[in-house]
């Protein structure tokens, strides 16, 4: 019955005090909201899997990236390869199944005139059963599948067998044209799986690894699942000792392959980066919270001051300590419910925005089960933070306010606005919203900068008025040797299409991405642990011709350059000449560079230098080894994956369709995908760090509005408190200069203070974000002298305000009190 009267009594302070109620209300469903969006994103996205698939059952093993200093060829990396995949498979005894698969592989379909383009894999048979699926209709790949002479076999999703074969049971046993091969379905996989991302087709590997060396070969994502009675401490150790085994018997090839990295499928799926950035954010939630508590607390202890005459009555007519206590913290819990109602409803709708951006983003591509829904688990974590959130800002106003002296307050009324002071307390109010909004403001300058430095791409041609796209040359088009003749053949059919102004290949993805190597300088010995690392990209003939990039140096490719007798060349960019041959770059000319993939990679001898073209993509560090690069021709190394770009004064799709319509009518197994303009493809290349950008400024703007409203009213609190010391200081002869600079001088040591404490809080995150590569160098100043002058400004405006108030109140009316 108590409870019910301290509610009834909470609920009409909002009658009383409906401003007050309304901003503490709004308060708490700003901050609640955005740790409420923040749940979101680890229920929805790092916590969050497929229903068929245990993340914490399945290992994902690879070559541990700690041995790397000891790997001594070019061709090593962390992906295990089909050889050692194999022999790992025979040899070990820990794992019930082992498994692999080449994914992010683009497989073009044949379901009706012509192919369509989907993501998918090459998988070895045990795939599947490793993953713990079961097919929604169909048959899995069974033993044998993944052998060279086996039938060519798909499995496809759920979504592809919906929308594109009409949930036709039909579907199974009929075969389809699939990079160019005839290929049979057996299995639609569970709804809902897209593993790892987005895949639609899963293609039976059938690589002839008898063949391959062991340094051949794509990479391969391991999976694997231990046999009953084997744990992860066992299973290391025993793979390792395999790992010591084959690294001695094949030396040229798996030095260092000494240790094994063997990670659950939920710790290498999300890796650490994006973990970290989110919990991050989920703390700089809390700090907003923190704030909207303070300010709560704070417009609760302000109402207290005026009940302190009505709190004093209620206990001398027996009312106990721990009642009246308990009614502000009823009432505490009555703002909190609906601030936590306000949050919610920010939560669903800022997570029902933010998602949607993340779909609508090329660059994202989240699998299909993540997502960012308010769902009951949110809710109840949010319904608990709610819950400590108004105790937090509650319990200590109400144990301030229930400790005052009740004869003290009843025999003098002018005291009914001073008898009541927060202190230390007060202080420590102004201190949390300072150094915690200078902090989130400071991690916003550096998002906004980080941001700003990714979209800078500024090679020697226009990237807007270049067209971009991918296409596969299908399995069966000019196949083995023939490869390099069938890219030349269609680039003839382009360039003599009137259509188009120009068209030429690249191997660097939308023109960005390419890859680094380790490369050889013929005639110099590189000391161990200074290997020359550079770009590599692959183009055609026409490449530096069609992007107008000069010439420096010596000459680009011609036809001289083709055919098998003729000779390895390439070019370099300025940059990596000048790394090598400072003295003179033309002394490059002739120079001769391997890249120290295998022992068998050919010499290539530079015929030219070119300047710097970007070749690291946007928001590259600035290193020699993210700008040094070398250039190859096409024709020596032809690719089965190809870029094809075009020049465009307008929409790219134009451009687009006569390409798409030469490939088709060249073999209906072509798909073209990707298609943008260079200067899109650069604005999504920035989807990360927009992203956390975005996020960082919701919490910093949330801050810093919170921060200054808080900050005010407890400065005017305070100030207002002494109004009767600094009348009397007037009347003895204190002119309003004087007035205004103790109030300052009374003030600023806690502005100073929380904004030291702020600087420390704030480069501790950008420590952090640092090493996420979210955020620039923490010695730039302008991350901190923004944040500082903002909160300065606000600061100084917290205390003019109410000091000009006092300097200009009515002397006689504020000493001769009520």
């Amino acid at each position: 019955m108590s409870f019910t009267n301290d509610l009834k009594v909470g609920v009409r302070q909002f009658g009383r005090n409906p401003g007050s109620m309304l901003l503490a209300i709004m308060a708490f469903s700003l901050g609640l909201g955005l740790v409420g969006l923040m749940l979101t994103l680890v229920f929805g996205v790092i916590k969050g899997h497929p229903e068929d698939i245990d993340f914490d059952k399945v290992y994902a093993i690879q070559w541990d990236p700690s041995t790397e200093h000891l790997w001594e060829s070019g061709a090593q990396f962390g992906f295990i390869r089909h050889k050692d995949f194999r022999e790992l498979q025979e040899r070990q005894d820990v794992f019930e199944h082992f498994a692999f698969m080449r994914p992010n592989t683009t497989i073009s379909v044949v379901i009706k005139k012509y192919a369509e383009r989907f993501d998918g894999s090459y998988v070895s048979a045990t795939l599947f059963q490793t993953l713990g699926l079961t097919p929604h209709i169909g048959t899995f790949f069974q033993e044998g599948d993944d052998l060279p002479d086996a039938e060519k076999k798909a499995v496809i999703s759920y979504k592809l067998w919906k929308n594109h074969f009409d949930s036709r049971e039909s579907v199974i046993g009929q075969s389809f044209n699939m990079n160019g091969i005839p290929t049979t379905i057996v299995a639609v996989a569970p709804e809902g799986v897209d593993f790892p991302s987005r895949h639609d087709v899963w293609l039976n590997d059938t690589t002839n690894h008898v063949e391959m060396s062991r340094a051949d070969g794509d990479g391969l994502f391991v999976l694997a699942t231990l046999k009953d009675g084997q744990t992860l401490g066992s299973a290391i150790p025993a793979m390792n000792t395999i790992a010591k085994t084959m690294a001695d018997a094949y030396p040229k090839t798996n030095t260092g392959y000494i240790a094994l990295q063997i990670e659950t499928l939920g710790e290498n799926f999300m890796g650490d980066e994006f973990p970290r950035m989110v919990y991050l954010l989920l703390a700089c939630s809390l700090m907003v919270l923190l704030i909207a508590c303070t300010n709560v607390a704070n417009l609760t202890l302000s109402r207290a001051t005026t009940r302190v005459k009505e709190l004093a009555i209620r206990a001398s007519l027996g009312g106990k300590r721990q009642r009246l206590i308990m009614q502000m913290v009823v009432e505490g819990f009555a703002i909190a419910f609906f601030g936590g109602l306000g949050g919610l409803i920010i939560a669903i709708w800022t997570s029902r925005a933010i998602w949607a951006s993340v779909l609508a983003s090329a660059q994202a591509n989240p699998p299909i089960w993540m997502n960012m829904d308010v769902d009951l688990q949110t809710v109840g974590y949010l319904a608990l933070i709610t819950l400590m959130a108004s105790i937090i800002a509650s319990i200590v106003p109400a144990i301030r306010a229930s400790k005052t002296d009740v004869n003290e307050i009843l025999k003098d009324n002018s005291r009914g606005a001073s008898s009541l002071k927060m202190g230390i307390f007060s202080k420590l109010l102004v201190l949390a919203q300072l150094s915690v909004s200078c902090a989130l403001l400071i991690a916003t300058s550096a998002m906004v900068s980080g941001a700003k430095d990714a979209a800078v791409f500024e090679p020697p041609y226009d990237p807007s008025k270049v067209m971009t796209a991918r296409f596969d040359l299908p399995e069966n088009y000019y196949p083995g040797d023939q490869r390099a003749a069938g890219l030349d053949r269609l680039q003839t059919l382009m360039e003599n299409n009137p259509a188009l102004e120009g068209v030429g290949f690249t191997s660097s993805v939308d023109m960005l991405y390419n890859w680094n190597s380790r490369w050889q300088v013929r005639g110099r010995a590189v000391p161990e642990g200074e290997e020359l690392r550079a770009r590599n990209e692959i183009v055609s003939d026409n490449y530096f011709e069609l992007l107008d990039i000069p010439i420096l140096y010596g000459r680009g490719f011609e036809r001289l350059d083709q055919g098998p007798n003729a000779e390895k060349v390439c070019v370099i960019n300025e940059l990596l000449a000048k790394r090598l041959w400072p003295d003179n770059i033309q002394d490059a000319i002739g120079q001769q560079l391997r890249d120290e993939y295998s022992d068998s990679t050919p010499w290539f001898t530079i015929i030219g230098i070119v300047p710097d073209t970007k070749m690291a993509g946007p928001g590259a560090n600035q290193t020699d080894e993210q700008l040094g690069g070398v250039y190859r021709p096409m024709s020596g190394d032809p690719q089965a994956n190809v870029t094809v770009f075009a020049k465009t004064n307008g929409n790219p799709t134009e451009q687009a369709s006569h390409i798409r319509s030469i490939l088709h009518e060249e073999d209906q197994s072509f798909a073209l995908y990707r298609v943008k303009t260079v200067e899109t493809a650069v604005k999504e290349n920035q989807f990360g760090p927009i992203f956390f950008r975005n996020l960082f400024g919701m919490f910093g703007i949330a801050a810093f509005i919170l921060a200054s409203i808080g900050i005010y009213g407890v400065m005017d609190f305070s100030i207002r408190q002494r109004f009767q010391e600094f009348s009397i200081r007037q009347a003895l002869g204190a002119g309003p200069a004087t007035i205004f600079r103790h109030i300052f001088k009374m003030s600023s040591w806690q502005i100073a203070l929380g904004l030291g404490l702020g600087c420390a809080l704030g480069y501790a995150i950008l420590g952090i974000m640092a090493e996420n590569q979210m955020a620039r160098p923490t010695a730039d100043p302008l991350i901190f002298l923004l944040p500082i002058a903002l909160i300065l400004a606000v600061s100084a405006a917290a205390i003019y305000t109410p000091a000009r108030y006092v300097v200009n109140t009515n002397l006689s009316e504020t000493l001769r009190g009520d």
